[in-house]
């Protein structure tokens, strides 16, 4: 399962974490790693499966897992601060190709300087002048490649677990479900993750204070990708 610090489990116990949350919802009869990271997102997955960093520990690979949500457009954009050091992409010639990281992009030092500013909280979306449709464009586009790589590398298919973003979506001229129908469209496994909070009364589904999804969560993502993947992939050992 990849994905950035919600996945990775920032702010909670190693047993509370979605990937673990998982596990423990097929009984821990599967392999689960978690591959996600702090600051993560769709390009570093991409990257990821395109060299074969984590090949000692994907030896037997069921399915792919990545969190997505429309947002992080922003962060494949490498208009982020923390995505300095990650890869770039560009779709080029009507394919996705990596063109080194987004920190060539920028000069570092002079990158790192403008973000200690004010300024830069104003402006980091706008760094590099592509509209939010065209940077969700670019997403979508990384999304695709992921379950290209997954299919023809690894013989898998890929499931996104998503989590709605209408506001930007809304910003990009689009709505999540029309972004649901173009990944699924791209032979991807889309599952909506949007959790009604009423049904979890007295409960946090996210850390005070904090922003990341909490154990609570984490268990009913968990289960969703159960249900999501039930039928469609096997999840028996």
């Amino acid at each position: 399962i990849g994905g950035g610090s919600n996945v990775f489990g920032s702010g909670l116990p190693d047993s509370a974490t979605l990937p673990q949350a998982f596990a423990d919802a097929v009984g821990r009869r599967l392999h689960v790693v978690n591959l996600a990271f702090s600051g993560y997102g769709a390009q570093h997955f991409l990257r990821i499966l395109e060299t074969g960093l984590h090949d000692d520990v994907l030896t037997k690979p069921r399915v792919f897992v990545l969190t997505v949500s429309p947002e992080l457009a922003e962060q494949t954009a490498c208009t982020l601060g923390y995505t300095l050091a990650g890869p770039s992409y560009e779709v080029i010639g009507g394919q996705v190709k990596f063109v080194g990281t987004c920190a060539d992009q920028w000069g570092l030092p002079l990158r790192w300087l403008f973000e200690l500013t004010s300024l830069y909280d104003l402006v980091e979306p706008r760094l590099d002048g592509r509209t939010p449709r065209q940077k969700l464009e670019l997403y979508t586009a990384i999304l695709s490649r992921v379950g290209q790589v997954a299919r023809e590398k690894y013989g898998v298919p890929t499931a996104l677990l998503y989590f709605p973003g209408p506001a930007y979506a809304q910003r990009a001229g689009t709505t999540d479900d029309e972004i649901m129908v173009r990944l699924r469209a791209a032979g991807l496994i889309v599952i909506n993750d949007g959790l009604d909070e009423a049904a979890f009364p007295g409960q946090d589904l996210w850390i005070p204070g904090d922003g990341h999804p909490t154990a609570v969560a984490n268990r009913a993502f968990a289960a969703l990708l159960v249900k999501g993947l039930s039928g469609v992939v096997s999840l028996d050992p």
